[in-house]
């Protein structure tokens, strides 16, 4: 029988010494905002597709959508949320893509069971290393993962490493799938306090900035980087979320110079 993901992780060598771990990203419609704030932790809530009560994030910036459609609702529009890296310290689940576009057959005909995906799905009882062993093995690095730049010769490894390696590099833009087709889902079972945000995204209108400065000075929590974007009379929920995806990347910017400087010294004392 072929063996899983988490299986073949396990017999890896760690990450390269100097590498990072990103921070996580979760993306909601702005109607929750008041609910997220007030119960100071992103919930669980029931995935139908696992059938658990999950909180779904990404590793490194947000890559869900919002629908597309026109609203004048702000209501509709997302915002989204950088948790730092130790935050993933508390996951329980990583899968090295969108899940729910998996069991729905969006990369496969025909569609595939939740015995498939356990295949691909890794428990996190050493996030940190699984985490990082997860990006080196399928993208070499951060910079990689973020660009969605699979490594060349991944399918040269063991199963079931080429058949994820086809589903992370074959082009699914004609069936309408974006980055998530890459992007790695952290997921938690518990609560996600917002103690552990670091950048903070929302529409910018008074009703919101109102809402979080009432917020920042009830909870006595300080978030260090509040992007307010500005939106007009009406927008597209899903360009929206497009913009904070890139947004985000540009936040992240530090961390791969972090990893940079890291990896340069290791270099300079091994010469």
């Amino acid at each position: 029988m072929t063996q899983s993901l988490e299986a073949f992780l396990s017999g890896l060598p760690k990450a390269a010494p100097g590498s990072v771990l990103l921070p996580i990203s979760h993306i909601s419609e702005a109607r929750y905002l008041d609910s997220i704030l007030s119960g100071k932790a992103l919930v669980p809530r029931t995935c139908r597709f696992l059938q658990e009560d999950l909180v779904y994030c990404f590793y490194g910036p947000p890559a869900y959508r919002l629908n597309s459609f026109q609203s004048e609702n702000v209501m509709d529009y997302p915002i989204a949320f950088l948790f730092k890296p130790s935050a993933m310290l508390q996951a329980d689940l990583a899968i090295p893509f969108d899940s729910g576009a998996f069991l729905s057959g969006k990369y496969d005909s025909p569609k595939p069971t939740l015995k498939d995906l356990r295949r691909f799905q890794v428990s996190l009882s050493h996030p940190e290393r699984q985490v990082k062993s997860l990006v080196a093995l399928l993208y070499q690095g951060n910079k990689e993962y973020l660009e969605g730049r699979v490594r060349e010769d991944l399918r040269m490894e063991e199963e079931p490493v080429p058949e994820l390696a086809d589903r992370l590099i074959r082009d699914l833009s004609p069936q309408g799938v974006d980055a998530r087709q890459w992007a790695i889902e952290i997921i938690f079972r518990h609560p996600v306090a917002l103690s552990k945000v670091e950048w903070l995204a929302v529409p910018n209108t008074k009703t919101f900035l109102l809402t979080l400065n009432q917020w920042f000075q009830q909870a006595d929590l300080d978030i260090p980087f509040l992007y307010h974007y500005p939106v007009h009379r009406r927008e597209n929920p899903a360009q929206l979320s497009y913009l904070l995806q890139r947004e985000a990347e540009n936040y992240l910017e530090k961390y791969l110079r972090i990893e940079e400087l890291n990896q340069e010294a290791e270099q300079s004392h091994g010469v």
